[in-house]
This record gives structure tokens, C-alpha cells and sequence, in this order.
């Protein structure tokens, strides 16, 4: 299920808000994206891994079912966990996704080119139609707990440390514990749900302070889908939060960063359909 995101041409605020300083330092800057585009309401679940693996001939169990959370009963509508950049794409933009790669065999399979958002593609859509300090589905932000960085915030709409059960969550667990079944939160004013929280979602784009950003893209362009020249850190950006971490990671500002070979079970992703 996919959502148009309407952001061609429209000037918006990329990075932190002022009052949360010091937790993430994203500079912000005005950025432009110059297309439309589809994004995932959900991002990628197991069942629609498995499905598009299957498909395409797989036959392993493993890469079929990539997972920490492997109940039966329950995983079939958990965002897929485990899975690396590599499987994801298996290539640096601006190539297109290898054709053996999850976003290969899908383009492959449907004749649609799906791909990874970009970071600021992935920023803008989690937004929506709120500002500084909200949640992207309007209730604000409490800054009761700012001393603590959120490690308890009631009103975040997604799984995060503080309503995860983190600390009982096996492979067995039901979706009360570890990763929910998406869409257990309220969605964003746009729609989309689990952009805070669930899991951490790779995007296309090197890991760069917003600074480097707006440096490289020019001043009020940050071009959703074109990567940046890798000479930062080489870690691919992961955005929106996790069932792990604390409230504060869940920001529409935070980033962090994580190499293509590696896969956790706090990192996920959820798809694009370019409109250029």
C-alpha cells in the first residue's frame, strides 16, 4: 500500500528543532525536493518479504524469513528485521537496485521501479503537516522527560523502548514485546504509520550531518533520491526510531547510520515509487 507524497517544488525546514538541541545535531536548513513520489504506509513486513522472495524462486528458509522474531503466529505482519543494506539493494545510487537484491526481484516481478526513500524524501514524508516539536500524527511532543532524553514519552505514536517490553523480548515473543504488528499506532497526519519507532528504516543516502548537506546540495536543494558522494563515515542513514532505543531516537530530525553489511533486529525499511 502506497501513499503519494505531493512535495515537488515545496520549501520546507530539513532538520532539528530548535528546543531539542544537543540531542541530535542535523543543522537545519530549507530544502526543496523537486518530484512527487510514492511511500510505503507501512514499511516492508515478513510476509511481503517472503512473498517477493518466493516469487522470484527462493527456496531458503532464511532469506525467505530474515528475522529475530521468528513466531509463526505472529510475524507474518512485523516489519522485516535482519536484512542488510545489501539485501535490501546491493548497490550505492544512483544504480538501480541489483537485480538479485529484495527491490530488484520486486521491480522485476511488478514492472514498477521501487527503491529505497531517500533521507530527505524519508524526512519530509514523516513530517507531514507538522512543525518543530510534534509527532507526525499532530499531538505535541512532551518536554517533561527531556532530562532523561524520552526514555518514557506516552504520547510518541510508535513502539519505542518505553512500550516495548524490551527487556522480555525473545524470538518468541507476540507482538506486546519487541516489534508490533504494524499499524498498531496512530498513523500521521499524511497517513503513513511507524515512521517513530517499530524499526529504524534505511534510506539511500551516506550518513552526513545536515551541514555537509546543504554544503554539497547547494543551500535550498536537498534532492530526496540522489545520494551523497560517500566521503562521510560510508554508513548508510537509518531513520525514525526503534522498538530498542529511546523516545528521543524516534524524531523526524534524528539519524543514525549503519553499514551496508550489517542487519539487526532494529532495522527495517519501507519502499518508494519515484514520479520523474
Amino acid at each position: 500500500v502506497l501513499r503519494r507524497i505531493h512535495a515537488a517544488n515545496r520549501l520546507w525546514m530539513k532538520g532539528e528543532p530548535l528546543w531539542e538541541s544537543g540531542y541530535n545535531k542535523r543543522t537545519k536548513f530549507w530544502a526543496t525536493l523537486d518530484h512527487d513520489y510514492y511511500i510505503g504506509v507501512f514499511p516492508v513486513t515478513k510476509a511481503q518479504w517472503a512473498l517477493v522472495q518466493e516469487n522470484a524462486g527462493e527456496t531458503d528458509q532464511a532469506k525467505l524469513w530474515p528475522s529475530n522474531f521468528r513466531n509463526p503466529d505472529y510475524r507474518a505482519m512485523r516489519p522485516v528485521e535482519k536484512v542488510k543494506y545489501n539485501d535490501i539493494r546491493n548497490t550505492k545510487y544512483p544504480a538501480s537496485p541489483q537485480s538479485g537484491s529484495w527491490l530488484g526481484r520486486i521491480s522485476s516481478l511488478t514492472s514498477v521501479s521501487f527503491d529505497l526513500p531517500g533521507d530527505a524524501q524519508w524526512e519530509y514524508a514523516c513530517r507531514g503537516d507538522t512543525l518543530d516539536g510534534f509527532w507526525n500524527d499532530g499531538s505535541p511532543m512532551t518536554k517533561a522527560n527531556a532530562g532523561d532524553k524520552f526514555t518514557t514519552c506516552p504520547n510518541l505514536p510508535g513502539r519505542y523502548k518505553g512500550n516495548s517490553n524490551s527487556g522480555s523480548a525473545t524470538e518468541d515473543s507476540d507482538g506486546d514485546s519487541g516489534t508490533a504488528i504494524v499499524g498498531s499506532y496512530r498513523p500521521s497526519t499524511w497517513g503513513l504509520y511507524d515512521m517513530h519507532g517499530n524499526v529504524m528504516e534505511f534510506c539511500l543516502d551516506y550518513q552526513q550531518d545536515n551541514s555537509v548537506i546543504a554544503k554539497w546540495r547547494g543551500a535550498v536543494n536537498a534532492n530526496g533520491n540522489a545520494a551523497l558522494d560517500g566521503t562521510g563515515s560510508l554508513r548508510f542513514c537509518v531513520r525514525g526510531g526503534c522498538w530498542q532505543r529511546d523516545a528521543y531516537q524516534a524524531k523526524s530530525s534524528q539519524s543514525n547510520g549503519e553499514f551496508a553489511g550489517n542487519g539487526y533486529s532494529v532495522i527495517g525499511f519501507r519502499v518508494v515509487v519515484n514520479l520523474k
